[in-house]
């Protein structure tokens, strides 16, 4: 375990002799890592606060994981539409169907739930009927909450202590899941008026 530390300290050091560099190679692993929607993002996102700060290291995860996610999203619809067309059209027209109203703030809505896999997410949203710009969007939007709370945590990892007693738990605290469920009230109530 102490070999992490160390392994930890000196991408440190090469980070803040090398800013610019790290964050491209930084952001070059991460892009791919989300590109494949793998687990253990939140690792990633910790990172990026720890190396860069908060708002640096938000920038640059949120942005591959926008990236990273819309490359997915976009081969899963290229899989389904061009080898299962009959499986794409029927769940496609369902979705569309029940969210046609209001697609965006569901997409916004989905990606602030925490617990499902990026993966299952972007799986999923692949099978809706919606442009690009708003995929990108609603991703920007919706992981915004998480994304910029766990790069604040990794930032205030300054010393080697404060990582060896750091758990998930610091993170996700109920404030946090509080303040995801007003927000996802709120698009709710929006939604509800968009109908009317």
């Amino acid at each position: 375990m102490d070999q992490i530390f160390i392994i930890i300290n000196l991408i440190s050091s090469a980070t803040e002799n090398n800013f610019w560099l790290a964050i491209l190679v930084f952001a070059s692993i991460s892009l791919i890592y989300n590109s494949f929607c793998l687990p253990g993002n939140m690792l990633f996102i910790l990172f990026s606060g720890f190396l860069f700060g908060t708002y640096v290291g938000y920038l640059i995860s949120i942005l591959t994981i926008s990236l990273g996610s819309f490359n997915f999203f976009l081969i899963s619809k290229f899989v389904f539409y061009n080898f299962f067309p009959s499986f794409y059209k029927k769940y496609t027209f369902k979705i569309d169907s029940y969210i046609k109203n209001s697609k965006f703030e569901f997409l916004v809505i989905i990606r602030m739930i925490p617990g499902p896999p990026l993966m299952l997410q972007n799986f999923l949203l692949s099978l809706v009927n919606v442009s690009k710009l708003n995929f990108l969007f609603s991703t920007l939007l919706g992981l915004t909450p998480v994304t910029f709370i766990t790069s604040f945590f990794g930032s205030k990892l300054k010393t080697i202590t404060e990582i060896k007693n750091f758990k998930i738990n610091d993170v996700l605290t109920i404030d946090f899941f509080i303040f995801i469920l007003i927000i996802i009230l709120l698009i709710f109530v929006k939604i509800y008026f968009k109908k009317k």
